[in-house]
């Protein structure tokens, strides 16, 4: 029998539906071990308490091979290719993607963050896999019911993808460009020990400063000091709203 495949229409609103399962579920849970424990005890593990929600709401549906709800409301079944079932270890792959990976090295989570784009933009265009751990694991979404034709929006989401599109192009046209303004700063100015990003080694772009003096580009800094709130070279404690940029250098 010749599947019909679930569109991009199908599997983001199957996607918002648990969202919304999930956040209603986590609120339930945080309202009562406030009442329990009280709000100050429970706020240090707010972003702990809602990982892992996300974790057993998954691991409940997709890892023992159940529709989530939103699955359930859009009608649409995980299958290979091939249309076969997807594999127990396959579902566990699935699961991947709701873990709050850590990554402090700059440069690989700018490779994931141009990869998690550019998979984003292919699934805007052809729909097949929503997410890189679906693609990995080979899990796509079929039609089991097909009352809801939402073909007619595949030109929505190529609009969107041609708009990430534009969107990279010019933001990788202006790290180029400051990265240029800079340099031409340092020859006229002859200093360059000052302005050189103590993680990426490169020339400090929207240069920051730590409590402890420390120079760094700002996304540098930002993401290493909202996952560590340390400074990247000395680990004194450092936390984001005490970074400072420079401005007039």
């Amino acid at each position: 029998m010749k599947l019909t495949w679930a569109g991009q229409a199908e599997i983001l609103r199957a996607a918002e539906k648990d969202q919304q399962h999930i956040a209603s579920n986590t609120k339930d849970l945080l309202g009562g071990l406030s009442n329990v424990f009280g709000p100050r005890s429970i706020m240090p593990y707010h972003q702990k308490i809602t990982s892992g929600c996300t974790l057993a709401y998954y691991a409940l549906s997709t890892v023992f091979d159940f529709q989530t709800l939103g699955e359930q409301f859009v009608h649409i079944v995980r299958c290979t290719p091939e249309g076969t079932p997807v594999s127990f270890l396959r579902r566990l792959l699935l699961l991947a993607e709701h873990i709050p990976w850590k990554v402090s090295d700059p440069d690989i989570q700018d490779l994931l963050s141009i990869a998690t784009r550019l998979h984003l933009i292919h699934f805007y265009l052809f729909g097949e896999y929503s997410s890189i751990s679906r693609r990995l694991a080979r899990s796509r979404y079929a039609l089991f019911r097909n009352f809801l034709d939402m073909s007619h929006l595949s030109w929505i989401f190529k609009a969107i993808a041609y708009m990430y599109i534009a969107k990279m192009i010019k933001e990788i046209l202006q790290k180029a460009a400051e990265k240029k303004s800079i340099r031409s700063e340092l020859t006229k100015e002859g200093d360059k020990s000052q302005l050189i990003c103590a993680m990426c080694n490169d020339f400090a772009i929207n240069c920051t400063i730590t409590r402890c003096g420390h120079v760094f580009c700002w996304d540098c800094i930002a993401r290493w000091a909202h996952m560590n709130r340390s400074c990247a070279s000395c680990r004194e404690i450092v936390e984001p709203e005490q970074l400072t940029r420079i401005w007039n250098r």
